[in-house]
């Protein structure tokens, strides 16, 4: 017990070290969305936090209940913080080591100043913003009417409301149509962002993203879709509305709690009043009658006993890949692949499982192929079970450096909509790669299924770019792959 609450404490010191330590960037101030500061939130989403409960819970577990008790507890609390060491050490020595003079006057000026150079500001046309606006809708509302109606689409939000209403799944093609109408997403998020540079009519297409990102949300019921657009908005809030100081972490953290919860308890008390279900907490045992259990206990934060069951099975879990170098491939190379259509590759299985089906399946003692739902371990996980402690290290603290490369780049960066667009990009796939722990699911994640987002991304850096009288290619190259412009260089 002692090692485990020792654990958790220096987990938490990390994590202040961190943040307290965040660069400053051009705005002069220490920003709270960083890719440090993302992997920090997620640690403490899904280690401090869950490992918490579970210590005051006398290491009691809800998903895994063969696998609870303080030994077993204890040791995922020291392969999870040595893991988080690894990525922390590195980036606080280079933090301590590098130039620490104050920045220069022209970067510590506030990024409001420069960012309304016209230069940087290149708006694209109106009637493209509005065009890919209506495409969007049109595919998403079109969706929606041939698969059954807007009851429908509540329905499928919850396997059992989806049963009792005998609603059938979506099909490959409805799947694309939903994946393309991202490209309204991505135009209500750049016109919002482009408001906020300017500081005009800010409230109308506030109101537009909203109302196109809840029809988004509800046609689909995947909160991880909203997450690039919304990290969007916060990135150009911070560079030309107000700077969002690493002094909001904690209240970020409870914010992404709050969210959480809204979206989940949304995903299961709507379908179940559509279907007409009465939903009884007192019937959930690990909810015990308080809807605040049933989120805090939910699937959600199971990640730590998930960890344990890695830790103590790997063997197991690798052995229905074959071997480690099978598993090395199914995990981060295979999920890439479903990308291929299938009129290339003829036998594509219709179907890929990743880690999450083989740690269910050694909870529920049946094959990865029969279990229906997934555990989700992490990149602690993950890199645990491919090696052992030595993998998680090594993985960690590559990790780490990489988000270094990604905060440097993007703090010396100039300031435009295409390049908050391309740093919320870059944050997005460390949120995958740490929550999901794989490459190839990462990709498959948040760049499949953005597709549509990212598609209505390009067409407007090109129509910016074309405006400007430069070569798109070179903006879109330079924007979306962050290499630093020179645009506006004072």
């Amino acid at each position: 017990m002692i090692v485990s609450w020792s654990a958790w404490l220096v987990s938490i010191a990390m994590v202040g070290a961190l943040v307290a330590s965040t660069p400053r960037d051009r705005t002069g101030v220490r920003p709270a969305l960083t890719a440090v500061n993302v992997v920090c939130m997620l640690y403490v989403l899904y280690f401090i936090f869950p490992s918490a409960g579970l210590m005051i819970g006398d290491a009691q577990f809800t998903w895994a209940i063969g696998y609870g008790g303080w030994e077993s507890l204890q040791q995922t609390m020291i392969v999870g913080t040595a893991a988080f060491s690894a990525f922390t050490i590195p980036i606080l020595a280079i933090r301590f080591l590098r130039d620490t003079s104050p920045i220069d006057t022209v970067r510590a000026k506030s990024g409001f100043e420069s960012v309304r150079d016209q230069s940087i500001l290149r708006d694209p046309p109106v009637w493209l913003i509005l065009a890919l606006i209506a495409i969007g809708l049109a595919l998403k509302i079109y969706m929606v009417l041939t698969t059954g109606g807007f009851e429908s689409m509540l329905l499928r939000l919850s396997g059992n409301a989806r049963e009792t209403g005998q609603v059938s799944g979506l099909d490959s093609g409805d799947i694309g149509i939903r994946t393309l109408s991202g490209v309204a997403d991505a135009a209500a998020t750049w016109a919002l962002c482009t408001a906020l540079a300017r500081r005009k009519h800010i409230y109308a297409w506030g109101a537009v993203w909203l109302g196109v990102l809840m029809l988004s949300y509800a046609t689909v019921g995947k909160r991880l879709t909203l997450l690039l657009p919304i990290l969007a908005v916060a990135l150009a809030v911070h560079y030309f509305l107000r700077p969002l100081s690493a002094k909001i972490f904690p209240l970020a953290v409870v914010g992404a709690l709050a969210f959480g919860m809204a979206t989940l308890l949304f995903r299961v008390y709507a379908p179940a009043e559509t279907a007409g279900i009465q939903i009884d907490l007192n019937q959930v045992p690990y909810a015990r009658g308080s809807i605040l259990l049933f989120y805090l206990n939910s699937l959600e934060f199971s990640t730590v006993e998930m960890m344990t069951v890695v830790i103590q099975n790997s063997q197991q879990i690798i052995s229905q890949f074959g071997t480690s170098e099978n598993a090395f491939l199914q995990l981060y190379v295979f999920p890439a692949l479903y990308t291929v259509p299938r009129a290339i590759w003829f036998n594509k299985p219709d179907q890929i499982f990743d880690l999450s089906y083989s740690v269910s399946s050694a909870i529920l003692g049946r094959r990865a192929e029969d279990s229906n739902v997934g555990y989700v371990t992490t990149l602690i996980g993950n890199s645990y079970l491919l090696g052992g402690l030595l993998s998680a290290l090594v993985t960690f603290a590559a990790f780490g450096l990489c988000c270094v490369a990604i905060d440097r780049s993007a703090s010396r960066a100039t300031v435009s909509v295409a390049r908050v667009f391309g740093t919320a990009v870059l944050l997005v796939l460390v949120f995958h790669f740490f929550r999901m722990g794989t490459l190839a699911w990462t990709f498959l994640i948040g760049v499949v299924q953005q597709y549509g987002f990212l598609l209505g991304t390009i067409l407007l850096v090109i129509s910016v770019s074309a405006g400007s009288g430069k070569d798109p290619a070179d903006d879109v190259t330079r924007h979306l792959l962050d290499e630093p412009s020179t645009v506006a260089t004072r």
